[in-house]
């Protein structure tokens, strides 16, 4: 029964995570083929403080 709440758990984490990292990546992504597409109005919401905040403020240059 333990090793079914840690799996659980471990799932929970591992979506969490997956979809913290994940996300913002993704749209940068498609913010990047709007650009590519021509539209170099857009702008990266996302200016956190780490790899993916940096990767949007390098976008926004």
């Amino acid at each position: 029964m333990d090793y079914a709440r840690f799996d659980l758990l471990a799932i929970a984490m591992g979506y969490f995570v997956t979809h913290k990292i994940g996300k913002p990546l993704v749209d940068l992504s498609r913010l990047m083929r709007r650009g590519e597409a021509g539209d170099l109005t857009v702008r990266s919401p996302n200016v956190g403080r780490g790899e993916i905040g940096q990767l949007g403020r390098s976008f926004n240059k």
